[in-house]
């Protein structure tokens, strides 16, 4: 169970992971986006200056002792309440973990907003997996479900998630969450599914709402809808995450 403000969590035992040792590199609710469906709860602290909240070297210690303390890990994985790119000095993470740890794998779980700065870019190109979240490629959804940093601008992140799996020699699990009423139009999942074909990740993972969302208004799709969004992304190697498909 993640704690508040903690670096290290865990390890969980991930459906996706397995073994998985959480490392949270932001304080509670440090992001750029506050997605109206965010299980975490409201971004208190929305902006897009990358600085660190932890000193990298206790980070890096942290992560360290924990590994002693746990014994088998599948992965270590960024993760927590808050966007792990906005760590500033996480490429000196990443590059401890993968000489500290060369037998434990690196997972990622990012909104991917920040592969526009070439330092987070070099740093994920590292990773063993990046699970990037793509909601939406239209601009309005965008705005209303993951209600962004103004600084942010969807076209400057879906080019640079694109140039990223070119160079990426790691696997790539895209995950979309499908909010009701906004981005599970014909409309939006077509547009969605035309970018995904190109991006063409090793797993699309589609998810919608387990527990309460940050807004009482956004609800979960049922079990046909959901089987009925899957059916637009043909061609895709489709992985359902919600329980409601597990």
């Amino acid at each position: 169970m993640l704690i508040v403000n903690s670096i290290v969590f865990g390890p969980v035992n991930s459906r996706r992971l397995g073994r998985s040792l959480g490392v949270n590199l932001t304080l509670h609710k440090t992001c750029n986006m506050d997605c109206v469906y965010c299980e975490c709860g409201k971004t208190t602290c929305l902006t897009n200056d990358r600085k660190n909240d932890y000193d990298p070297d206790t980070v890096l210690k942290e992560i360290e002792e924990a590994v002693k303390k746990e014994g088998h890990l599948d992965f270590i994985t960024f993760a927590g309440s808050g966007e792990p790119s906005l760590f500033k000095d996480i490429k000196k993470i990443v590059k401890g973990i993968k000489k500290k740890f060369p037998h434990i794998k690196l997972a990622i779980i990012t909104n991917s907003t920040l592969l526009t700065d070439k330092d987070v870019f070099e740093a994920f190109l590292e990773a063993d997996v990046l699970l990037p979240s793509i909601d939406s490629v239209r601009e309005e959804s965008f705005k209303k479900m993951n209600r962004p940093h103004p600084s942010l601008k969807l076209d400057k992140i879906l080019e640079a998630l694109l140039r990223f799996k070119k160079e990426y020699k790691g696997k790539m699990w895209a995950e979309v969450f499908i909010c009701h009423g906004i981005n599970d139009t014909d409309e939006e999942l077509t547009a969605l599914r035309d970018y995904l074909l190109k991006l063409n990740p090793d797993k699309l993972q589609i998810n919608t709402l387990d527990r309460k969302g940050t807004e009482d208004w956004v609800q979960p799709l049922d079990k046909n809808e959901l089987k009925r969004v899957i059916g637009y992304f043909k061609g895709l190697n489709v992985e359902p995450v919600a329980r409601k498909l597990s």
